[in-house]
C-alpha cells in the first residue's frame, strides 16, 4: 500500500512539474543530478574502505 502510495506522489509530482514549463524541469533535472553526485561521491570515499576488508579480493570479478 505504502509503494502504491508513494509512486502515484511521484507520478502526481512528475506531471506537475512538467506542466509547470521549462524553468522547473530545469530545476528538477538540476536537482536529481547534484543527489546523484552526492551519491557517487560517498561511494567514491567507501571504495578504500572496501578493499580493506578480507577476503575482497575473492568477490571480484576482476583481478587487481
Amino acid at each position: 500500500m505504502i509503494r502504491t502510495y508513494s509512486t502515484l506522489w511521484m507520478i502526481a509530482g512528475f506531471v506537475m512539474v512538467v506542466y509547470m514549463g521549462h524553468l522547473y524541469i530545469t530545476a528538477m533535472v538540476l536537482v536529481i543530478q547534484i543527489f546523484m553526485a552526492k551519491e557517487l561521491f560517498n561511494l567514491l570515499r567507501k571504495a578504500p574502505e572496501d578493499k580493506c576488508l578480507p577476503g575482497i579480493k575473492q568477490l571480484n570479478w576482476y583481478s587487481y
